[in-house]
């Protein structure tokens, strides 16, 4: 099973900032994931929220604001907010990246590929897309990203399907026996984002039994907090396999 470091190493460092794709990397991770947004002077970032509260107190809306005001605000540990190039150039050579696409729009799209062009990286992403339309819009601009489908409901997945479709993306609450068996008849791999919602858990959090509980359902990759916890469980199951 693949790890995908959910924002990094977020359980440990500042979530999507180089210091926690950095630690990804070397604590083995086979991915790095970061979420993407847009600046107003069309500057493509990484911040899973849409402004700076909770990382640096100050309510500095992203879509408002320029690179250069947004790089001014520094994150804990001495970080500060990255560009999607910026990742890039951390990943290359050594760790694909999953792009969890927060706004979807033609300008959003097409600063995007630039920059994954721009990277020469166009193998090594996976471009992820919450609905039918995303995923409509993507194809006709660009024909080469691998596609990760991230449906709201594991019954919206069949809209998703054709094409250049790379896996499947389901929450750890979603994923039985049945959900596995309809994402694998439909010939794609299953991913799995870490945590409980019904119990309020944060996306990316997980134990070493429940990652073993994946593991023995098929899941092909977690998203997960904690790389260096599914690095050991995955390492010790291939051991034993």
């Amino acid at each position: 099973m693949l790890v995908i470091a959910h924002r990094g190493f977020s359980g440990r460092y500042p979530e999507n900032t180089a210091l926690a794709f950095e630690r990804a990397i070397t604590s083995g991770a086979h991915l790095i994931e970061t979420d993407l947004r847009l600046t107003r002077d069309g500057s493509v970032v990484c911040s899973h929220d849409p402004d700076l509260a909770r990382m640096t107190g100050q309510r500095k809306s992203i879509a408002d604001a320029t690179l250069a005001e947004l790089k001014a605000a520094p994150l804990a540990q001495s970080q500060l907010l990255l560009t999607l190039g910026e990742v890039l150039a951390i990943a290359r050579g050594k760790v694909r990246v999953m792009l969890d696409v927060k706004i979807d729009s033609d300008a959003m799209r097409a600063a995007i590929l630039k920059t994954v062009r721009a990277a020469g990286m166009e193998r090594d992403v996976v471009y992820g897309v919450r609905s039918v339309d995303h995923l409509r819009a993507l194809r006709d601009l660009n024909g080469t990203l691998p596609v990760l489908a991230m449906p709201l409901r594991p019954e919206l997945l069949s809209g998703f399907l054709g094409g250049d479709m790379h896996a499947a993306r389901l929450w750890e609450d979603e994923v039985s026996p049945q959900a596995v068996e309809c994402v694998r008849s439909s010939g794609l791999r299953l991913w799995v984002t870490a945590g409980r919602r019904p119990d309020g858990e944060a996306a990316g959090y997980i134990t070493a039994g429940r990652l073993e509980r994946l593991i023995a359902l098929g899941a092909a990759a977690v998203l997960v907090n904690d790389v260096e916890l599914a690095v050991r469980v995955t390492r010790a199951r291939q051991c034993i396999t």
